[in-house]
């Protein structure tokens, strides 16, 4: 059900494919984006996964450096 809602044709090789990075990244940027990340990223990483150790995970993940 979310992927028919927010799959995204990325690559517009004229196919959602939510195995293809290409398709899955936007699409789950306009998840989060949809559910507050602007203003709120911990609460709409939770909505995306309801565990708090992913939303730590993936907030770890993107403060370390490059």
């Amino acid at each position: 059900a979310t992927w028919r809602s927010y799959g995204r044709d990325g690559d517009r090789d004229g196919r959602k494919d939510v195995h293809d990075p290409a398709d899955a990244v936007p699409a789950a940027a306009a998840y989060l984006c949809d559910h507050g990340a602007a203003t709120n990223l911990r609460k709409a990483l939770w909505h995306y996964n309801h565990s708090t150790r992913y939303v730590d995970h993936v907030l770890a993940a993107a403060d370390r450096p490059r």
